[in-house]
């Protein structure tokens, strides 16, 4: 954590780096909290901020999780008008899994990440009408 606080001490506000801690032997030694809920907000918040490619989208995903249709004409213009392919969903940042003592944790944590971002793609391309995967 202070590694990361040095590094945006000194970079701008838009590449600053997005920190989230998830306590997993805490979460799970306490039977009120939920590990898998717990991972699952973390996972969806991490796509959510990082996002990912998609060249031609027929869904999007607003904030609050609710799907729209993608209104894919104002890019056509641009990719026309610069004369270079404009893709309309970009990913702009890397998610990174730790767990200080348990590969088998990070492993779990990043694969609840990566349902997460399958589920979301699969709406985005038009497949599914839910993130959720069961």
């Amino acid at each position: 954590r202070n590694a990361i606080d040095y590094i945006n001490g000194h970079i701008d506000d838009q590449h600053k780096i997005l920190y989230c801690a998830l306590d997993y032997s805490h979460i799970s030694k306490h039977r009120n909290l939920n590990v898998s809920s717990s991972l699952n907000d973390v996972a969806t918040w991490s796509v959510n901020q990082t996002g990912f490619f998609c060249s031609y989208p027929q869904w999007k995903i607003v904030e609050g999780g609710s799907i729209e249709p993608f209104e894919a004409d104002c890019h056509q213009h641009l990719s026309k008008r610069l004369g270079v392919p404009f893709f309309p969903m970009e990913q702009i940042g890397i998610l990174r899994t730790n767990c200080i003592d348990c590969l088998d944790r990070t492993n779990v944590a990043q694969f609840s990440s990566g349902v997460e971002a399958l589920g979301q793609q699969l709406v985005v391309m038009g497949i599914r009408s839910s993130p959720k995967l069961d």
